[in-house]
């Protein structure tokens, strides 16, 4: 569910980000998340779906996906530098948890057509 179609990526300058259009979800720092929907096609299609300034990726279902960078500034063998830039976003439970009941979640990754990097995956080993 959202809000309003989103109309351009999300800047540091510009408050709030467009993430917050898509209803639950935030970004709790200066990362900067953008939230892509099919409905933007139709705007500009900066953040559209399937086709935005990214590249071209149909959602996995229903119109819209968010994205985000992670990276390290001269790091190496692409290992944390000290500079970096990461984004995320997160959401609240619409029900609380339960205690002592297993839980799960996924995602679906999908590199952006103009990456040429992905985020090395957790519990690789870096150098130092």
């Amino acid at each position: 569910m959202y809000s309003s179609c989103p109309t351009n990526v999300t800047s540091p300058a510009v408050v709030p980000y467009e993430i917050t259009k898509c209803l639950g979800w935030t970004a709790p720092t200066y990362g900067t998340s953008d939230y892509f929907n099919a409905c933007d096609n139709v705007i500009n299609g900066i953040v559209g779906v399937p086709k935005n300034q990214l590249g071209y990726q149909l959602s996995k279902s229903g119109s819209a996906y968010c994205g985000f960078w992670a990276f390290s500034y001269g790091g190496v063998a692409g290992c944390y530098s000290g500079q970096f830039w990461w984004e995320y976003i997160q959401g609240q439970f619409t029900h609380p948890l339960i205690a002592n009941h297993t839980y799960s979640i996924g995602f679906y990754f999908s590199l952006a057509n103009g990456s040429s990097l992905a985020v090395k995956p957790t519990g690789g080993a870096c150098p130092g």
